[in-house]
């Protein structure tokens, strides 16, 4: 229970951390020291 319950709080995170990305993206050049 406990595991699949962190395993969703990390899809939400990465999800979230994707949704920033692409709209950096879309303002700006991808900027490798934002993956660093």
């Amino acid at each position: 229970m406990k595991s699949s319950r962190t395993r969703q709080a990390a899809k939400s995170q990465i999800l979230k951390i994707n949704a920033t990305t692409n709209s950096c993206h879309l303002k700006s050049p991808p900027d490798t020291s934002f993956y660093i």
